[in-house]
């Protein structure tokens, strides 16, 4: 018997996909899919493509078999996996963690497997030789190739567009204004004064990324210990300066609600990883892809980048040593675009957002004006958003200053620092800058885009249905730049 007809080569793939990030990384590279796996109703044959499924969907190696163990019962419950005894499935875990593996075996015989293992599904479906003919002729068994040039005749026929679906940033008018969020092989630009919050959007980015994607944080200034309990009291809203400081109760309230956490939360919390890159600064665009591509070693293959901040970082490529500090900004965004375009672990393209400190005080809308050497830095990046602040307050001004694929906008937030939140509604600026204009009149489609959004918030703030307009006095406020309703 051949060994692509053997259920054995199955189970050794799936035992390599559990515990070898090469094998992993190989799958994923040759578009394994589930069906690739036997298909026949025969019991105990399913169990293949269903576990195969779910180790790409958890995209993770190596995984560790408490988790997969979790995973698996929890398909059992939803009747997903029905065809084998539990005990047989039972011992099937087991055999994926005890087996030795063969690295090179495996690898050696993923193509033919995966051609086989298709051919062998269109001569299944098809018994009428003449159809079975037109169908292997139509049918694609190749193996991508990096390498592979692909030429277009564009008005032969339509050429569609895979959906891309965009990366949330937990700003869901935001999201709204992008065409769903970031999407991947974009970079974006996150500009803020010091003190206006940049490092708390930075997070909520990670957050709303992370509910479907995996995120990378890179924290090249504040210290680990501190951005970490900064998710922690977003996630279990907990007083960010309490956890700050090691206050008892706080850190009581803690582990409690790490006690509580539910297999979906801790499923969600495992799409986030958090390097600290302090001890590397100054750090530049191939060192933070070696980072990146040991991270996928181990199994976590990003798919958003977040980067806090631009100043402590350096070009890779040398500039001239009279240079002023933007002329080397510049070269270090146009690096970030590269980034943005790399493929991990050889497949895998990411989004990448990259935080900037603006000089000087914190202002409600800016300008590329407000930007030393604006043209260089922020020309490469697909999006840049300024984060203005009211003095005094707690609200803050999303604006666009670039958006090459999404609509400009600007959206206000009210920012509750304690817990890194943020709601919003559409705010705008009262013409004696003593107060906030709340509109209520938007089109129903945005509306019900933004209610969409709205829902998947912690603190979901969704547009009332009626058209009145609210002034939110706010007392004597200056505001700069603003363009009166």
């Amino acid at each position: 018997m051949s060994v692509y007809n053997s259920s054995d080569f199955d189970e050794l793939i799936l035992a390599h996909m559990i515990r070898s990030p090469e094998i992993f990384n190989r799958v994923k590279q040759l578009r394994l899919i589930g069906d690739d796996f036997l298909t026949s109703q025969e019991a105990g044959i399913q169990v293949y493509k269903q576990i195969g499924e779910l180790l790409l969907n958890l995209n993770v190696c190596p995984v560790p078999q408490n988790i997969l163990e979790l995973e698996i019962n929890q398909l059992v419950e939803w009747g997903v996996i029905n065809s084998v005894e539990p005990s047989e499935l039972e011992a099937l875990i087991s055999w994926f963690y005890t087996t030795d593996l063969s690295v090179e075996y495996v690898d050696e015989h993923l193509v033919n497997f995966i051609k086989h293992r298709r051919f062998a599904k269109i001569q299944q479906e098809q018994q009428n030789p003449a159809e079975l003919f037109v169908k292997l002729t139509e049918a694609d068994l190749s193996i991508p190739k990096a390498d592979r040039a692909m030429v277009f005749d564009p008005f032969d026929e339509p050429i569609m567009c895979a959906t891309n679906a965009g990366i949330q940033t937990n700003f869901p008018a935001v999201d709204v204004s992008l065409g769903g969020g970031a999407h991947k092989e974009e970079c974006g630009l996150l500009m803020a004064a010091s003190g206006s919050g940049k490092t708390a959007i930075g997070v909520n980015f990670a957050i709303g990324a992370m509910r479907d994607h995996k995120v990378i944080y890179l924290s090249l200034e504040e210290p680990v210990e501190h951005l970490v309990q900064r998710f922690y009291s977003n996630f279990f809203k907990i007083n960010y300066t309490d956890l700050k400081n090691g206050k008892q109760e706080a850190q009581e309230l803690l582990r409690k609600n790490f006690r509580e956490m539910t297999n979906i939360e801790k499923a969600i919390y495992r799409n986030l990883k958090i390097i600290d890159g302090r001890n590397l600064c100054p750090i530049n665009y191939k060192s933070i892809i070696e980072l990146l591509e040991n991270a996928a070693q181990d199994g976590f293959i990003a798919d958003v980048v977040i980067i806090d901040q631009l100043d402590f970082m350096t070009s890779f490529k040398q500039v001239k040593k009279t240079a002023d500090r933007w002329q080397e900004y510049e070269q270090i965004t146009f690096e970030i675009d590269d980034l943005s375009n790399y493929k991990l672990a050889g497949t895998n393209t990411i989004s990448v957002w990259l935080l900037h400190q603006i000089r000087g005080r914190p202002q409600w809308e800016y300008t590329f004006d407000d930007i030393s050497g604006y043209k260089g830095v922020v020309k490469p990046f697909d999006i840049a958003i300024g984060v203005g602040r009211m003095p005094g307050t707690e609200f803050i001004n999303l604006h666009s200053l670039k958006t090459r694929h999404g609509e400009p906008f600007a959206h206000t937030y009210k920012a509750t620092f304690s817990n890194m939140s943020f709601v919003s509604d559409t705010y705008k600026p009262a013409r004696d800058g003593k107060g906030l204009i709340i509109p209520f009149n938007e089109d129903t489609e945005k509306k019900r885009k933004l209610k969409e959004l709205a829902s998947k918030m912690n603190n979901p703030v969704a547009p009332p249905e009626n058209n009145d307009e609210v002034i939110v006095p706010l007392g004597s406020i200056r505001v700069n730049n603003i363009t009166p309703p």
